[in-house]
């Protein structure tokens, strides 16, 4: 499942749970937006820029990993 890069943990909690509990589902992998950017591009380090209706975000991946210190939500 695909999340927001800003997203709080009590709430991937939360899906994380309604998805294996409620939906049934056996397993649940969440993954966020903008390593998968990265991963579609077909790139493993990237500066993502995500510009949406109401927000802008901007990540840096290396790896798979979106550092913490580098998201910026405008």
């Amino acid at each position: 499942m695909v999340i927001p890069v800003m997203m709080e943990r009590s709430h991937m909690n939360e899906i994380f749970n309604a998805v294996v509990n409620n939906l049934g589902f056996g397993y649940c992998f969440l993954i966020q937006d903008h390593i998968c950017a990265t991963f579609g591009a077909g790139t493993p380090c990237a500066t993502v820029v995500d510009v949406g209706d109401q927000k802008v975000s901007v990540s840096c991946v290396d790896d798979g990993v979106s550092f913490p210190q580098s998201r910026v939500c405008f």
